[in-house]
């Protein structure tokens, strides 16, 4: 990424951090949004970082957090609603996902599913599974 924006984007790291108020941050997010309809900028940056939420464990979500300005750290979602984004299925749809990945797996056995595909897609699905596997342990 940094060698991309280096290179491709043209990016200087001597020119950032740009120092913004919470005002011209939203006016600058209000800019960059590309779309036919109107988009409050507070909403869409609440929802960007919620969803940044995702993929961020909760101890980097809380270093971004505290790097932000005051101003800005107001845009977050609390820490509090990020455990409610991320277990967005229910117990019902936990159930079901796990019965049929159990079903596909049966009829994958059954049918030897896996043995018909080309040899190079069984190799990726081994490499996939032995890096899963090494994530267990």
């Amino acid at each position: 990424m940094l060698i991309r924006g280096l290179y491709y984007e043209g990016w200087k790291p001597s020119e950032t951090p740009i120092k913004m108020s919470r005002q011209q941050f939203l006016e600058a997010v209000e800019e960059k949004i590309v779309t036919d309809r109107f988009l409050h900028p507070v909403r869409m940056t609440h929802d960007v970082f919620a969803l940044l939420q995702n993929y961020i464990s909760p101890g980097e979500v809380d270093n971004v957090k505290q790097i932000l300005p005051k101003e800005l750290q107001t845009l977050l979602p609390d820490s509090a609603n990020q455990n409610s984004t991320r277990n967005m299925t229910s117990p019902t749809q936990k159930r079901a996902a796990r019965k049929n990945i159990k079903k596909a797996a049966r009829a994958a056995k059954r049918k030897h599913t896996i043995a018909h595909l080309p040899k190079r897609t069984r190799t990726a699905l081994g490499k996939e599974g032995a890096k899963a596997a090494k994530k267990k342990r």
